[in-house]
């Protein structure tokens, strides 16, 4: 559970930054042995921006939301 903590942090922390990362997914976290995570991946992350849509099924197709 402290795994889900921290990576919900790290998302929010993301967020916060105004990126949208876009493909997070288990292949993108990466484990340090001190239980550290960090999210790579960002090459379809986005910043984000209210005036613009952003460009649908981007990302892994079995990692989507419904």
């Amino acid at each position: 559970m402290d795994l889900a903590v921290k990576l919900v942090l790290d998302v929010e922390h993301v967020h916060d930054l105004n990126l949208i990362n876009r493909d997070l997914k288990s292949d993108n976290l990466l484990i340090a042995a001190d239980k550290s995570i960090k999210i790579a991946d960002f090459g379809v992350a986005r910043i984000d921006v209210l005036t613009e849509g952003m460009t649908p099924e981007t990302g892994t197709y079995h990692w989507m939301a419904p």
